[in-house]
């Protein structure tokens, strides 16, 4: 690790493994042949070798380690010998690498195009409207995931479909390290055709102020919002089921944050360092499995858990919930997208002390209600954005035409 000048090595054959960050920052290092004897590589064992420009795995390599090859940014071909694809640990294992060649045993394409992480090196790379894809037509249909490498400042709209070479894609997911360090980013609208967001995501976009988590979206990945430190509301919706360790740790902005009622697990310091987190509304009438690590850092005695109604003695005996103070039943009928007609443009979410509702034609009739059905405002819109003062800390439900939706301060 650290040896800046080394620019050659030579492996034994009877070498099985190579530990964590072996040769990482090896800065001159520009090939790397793993004999057939090794199975498993660690933990960024060649990450930031940003002088590597070709790598040869051996045929018994079993496992790769996550971050193994991040940052090597000039890798421009894999040779794998590997009959089966090798098990990437996490999406990151080779970093924002795009436009490499991955050389693969003659028979063994197909199970490289399917194998999760291997299968993007199958993926065509191109940008369209400051956004950089990849797409891959693939059994699912013609597919494209963002990608990092685009212009990603203020306010951005992903688009269900994008358009390359005469092919129309579906864009299906958000790569890991996508958006990550986009200081500049304000606001991301995604579209509900999305079903992940890859690990550290968002990782330090640290004016990101709102975001729009679609439904079919199962799983939020490891650090995914991590040190968005402008964040201040956070809407899970029913879809999700899993969502990854230290996914929001260090959001120190976020106030409220609701959880679907799909949510099954969160992993380890999901929202640890969450400062001024003042309510969270949990709508699974299981509680999710996760440890109190997840809410590290977090003051259990300040901050209120609303749970359906009927489960408050789950969630007083549930690893990881039991040590809130205030557990409070509510009846939650009626949250979510209630009703809308399939021309609904208008986007509703939670800033700074108001609710914001943008996009509604003007004359549009605007409502809000509390969570218990209390009405708190009525009016029209009569431009394009249209800001309601409304109280941190609470649950709204905002119609606005034939659309209704939950809104948490």
């Amino acid at each position: 690790m650290d040896c800046s000048s080394l620019e050659s090595v030579t492996f034994g054959r009877g070498l099985e493994t190579i530990g964590e960050a072996a040769f990482c920052y090896c800065y001159n290092l520009a090939s790397i042949d793993i004999p057939d004897g090794v199975t498993s590589l660690g933990d960024g064992t060649f990450s930031y070798c940003s002088g590597l420009e070709s790598v040869t795995l051996g045929s018994r390599v079993e496992t790769i380690g996550d971050f193994a090859f991040y940052g090597c940014d000039n890798l421009a071909v894999i040779d794998c010998r590997a009959v089966l694809p090798p098990v990437c640990l996490t999406a990151m294992c080779f970093g924002d690498i795009s436009n490499c060649t991955l050389s693969v045993p003659e028979g063994a394409e197909e199970a490289y195009k399917t194998a999760d992480v291997w299968k993007e090196f199958f993926y065509e790379y191109f940008m369209r409207g400051g956004i950089k894809y990849g797409a891959q037509t693939s059994p699912q249909g013609n597919i494209a995931m963002v990608v990092a490498g685009g212009e990603y400042t203020g306010d951005i709209t992903i688009p269900a479909t994008v358009e390359n070479g005469g092919i129309t894609y579906t864009v299906t997911s958000i790569r890991g390290n996508a958006f990550s360090d986009c200081s500049d980013l304000v606001s991301v609208d995604i579209p509900a055709g999305v079903t992940s967001i890859g690990d550290y995501a968002f990782y330090y976009c640290s004016s990101l102020t709102y975001v729009d988590i679609p439904n079919g979206v199962t799983s939020i990945g490891y650090g995914a919002f991590s040190d968005c430190s402008s964040l201040v509301s956070v809407d899970i919706p029913d879809g999700v089921k899993s969502i990854g360790g230290d996914a929001f740790s260090y959001c120190s902005s976020l106030e409220s944050v609701t959880l679907g009622s799909g949510v099954e697990t969160i992993g380890d310091y999901a929202f640890s360092d969450c400062s001024s987190l003042a309510e969270i509304n949990s709508l699974a009438t299981l509680p999710p499995a996760c440890e109190i690590s997840c809410f590290f850092g977090v003051d259990k005695n300040a901050c209120t858990l609303n749970v359906p109604e009927g489960t408050a003695d789950d969630y007083r005996a549930a690893d990881g919930w039991k040590e809130f103070f205030n557990i409070v039943e509510t009846d939650f009928a009626g949250s979510g997208e209630i009703a809308a007609d399939a021309a609904a443009a208008a986007k509703v979410y939670a800033a700074a002390g108001r609710i914001v509702v943008e996009n509604a034609a003007a004359g549009t009739p605007i409502a809000v209600y509390t969570a218990d059905g209390v009405q708190v405002y009525g009016g029209t819109v009569s431009d394009g954005r249209t800001e309601i003062p409304a109280q941190a800390g609470k649950l709204y439900i905002v119609r606005c035409g034939n659309a209704a939706y939950k809104t948490a301060m």
